[in-house]
């Protein structure tokens, strides 16, 4: 085979390819543009070892769960740490669903802030602030990449990240701008996400937690565990209620009791399923504290059961009107609004007054409050499932059925019911 020099390119004219034994399976090509083929190729191996060298050490953590867990609570245990929702049951997921729950699989603030604060916190006790925000900031980074960036834990990985870098400049953390930044940098890979579920819930649900929570605690005064637990969680699905009926046309009644049973103890089993991982070598350790999460896990599925088999735990809303859109916007407005007007009345008294200490409210003044955000919990589930307490018993209805992410099954019924 002969071979020509053109501007330090070798061309093949014809032949036998003396490199592969082929007959002119290299005609006309340029080691050139071999050249850049190769590079092409070695970028995609360097990505594939990247990305393949997460999702063995994902499948190896899977396997740690496998060998350590109980084997009915291991889909939920890889489901809560590794974000893997293969293996959980179709009945599990359509109870979590029935409950209000299924949101706890979502990798996510929580399981972010568990796992980041958590290592920060320990490296903290030997280390200074850089070292120590680093290492924590890349273990987040890294576990994001091996889990997947989802919606919300994208999101979760800026706000952790820009949380560590305040650290580490000594400056303070501004919720508002990691929120913000959040948001932007979201928008930009998931674009056509804005309009989306999980983009909508995720920042939505941010944004109550951070802000309009405390201005609804504070007035509450709802100083005491439980009292904070139940307040918290009612408020939560009271101003999240809206987005949840007009995505899915349905509401579950008892999402509320169940997030105030089952929440508390998410984080405790988080911590101890991380810990889990972490000590696999310690065998029995390991299979004690997978065990402990593990049955935590089943009896909490055990409990949200009887729940979803009382009727009526879930109500067909419908697709909502605009005025009933308007006027719980409106209730959650003014209700907000008169909370913070109250608090800033507090805080003016004890300027004037020049005590600054915090009383307790009087029994009675309590009790009215009380009464008063229950009252505007319950009309706002009241105006949200209207339609459906209207239509209870119409002789045509359409009963939808969530059967998975993003797909529903339809069936006309002589009878629209809430199930």
């Amino acid at each position: 085979m002969r071979k020509y020099k053109l501007s330090n390119t070798k061309v093949w004219e014809s032949g036998k390819d003396e490199s592969t034994g082929n007959d002119g399976s290299r005609k006309g090509g340029s080691e050139s543009e071999n050249g850049a083929e190769n590079d092409g190729r070695s970028d995609e191996n360097i990505c594939e070892k990247f990305f393949g060298f997460f999702i063995k050490f994902r499948e190896d953590l899977a396997n740690i769960i496998d060998k350590n867990a109980i084997d009915e609570n291991k889909g939920i245990m890889k489901a809560l740490l590794l974000g893997n929702r293969e293996e959980i049951d179709d009945e599990e997921i359509s109870i979590l669903k029935v409950c209000g729950l299924s949101h706890i699989f979502a990798i996510s603030g929580l399981h972010i802030s568990i796992l980041g604060v958590g290592v920060y916190r320990a490296l903290r006790k030997k280390f200074m602030i850089t070292p120590s925000a680093i290492f924590s900031g890349l273990t987040i980074l890294l576990y994001g990449i091996m889990i997947g960036f989802t919606v919300s834990t994208m999101r979760g990985v800026i706000m952790f990240e820009i949380y560590m870098g305040a650290e580490i400049l000594g400056r303070t953390y501004d919720r508002i701008n990691s929120i913000l930044c959040a948001a932007i940098i979201v928008g930009i890979v998931y674009p056509f996400g804005i309009m989306g579920f999980s983009y909508q819930m995720s920042f939505l649900a941010t944004i109550v937690c951070n802000f309009v929570l405390d201005i609804i605690i504070e007035f509450l005064k709802a100083d005491g565990t439980i009292r904070r637990i139940i307040f918290s969680t009612m408020s939560i699905n009271m101003i999240l209620l809206l987005l949840v009926a007009d995505n899915y046309y349905e509401i579950p009644l008892f999402a509320s009791l169940c997030n105030i049973i089952i929440i508390p103890f998410v984080p405790f089993v988080i911590g101890i399923g991380f810990l889990g991982l972490l000590t696999f070598k310690i065998t029995f350790f390991s299979k004690f504290l997978f065990f402990i999460g593990g049955g935590l896990c089943g009896l909490g599925i055990n409990i949200l059961r009887k729940i979803a088999d009382l009727s009526n735990s879930r109500m067909i809303c419908g697709k909502m009107s605009m005025w009933q859109v308007i006027l719980v916007l409106i209730i959650l407005s003014v209700y907000i609004i008169v909370c913070k007007y109250f608090l800033m009345q507090r805080e003016n008294k004890k300027i004037k007054t020049r005590d600054f200490n915090d009383y307790k409210d009087k029994r009675s003044i309590r009790i009215i409050k009380d009464v008063t955000f229950i009252c505007v919990y319950v009309l706002i589930y009241f105006i949200v499932s209207f339609y459906g307490i209207k239509n209870g018993n119409c002789s045509e209805g359409l009963f939808m059925a969530d059967v998975g992410q993003g797909y529903r099954s339809e069936e006309h019924t002589s009878e629209l019911q809430s199930h």
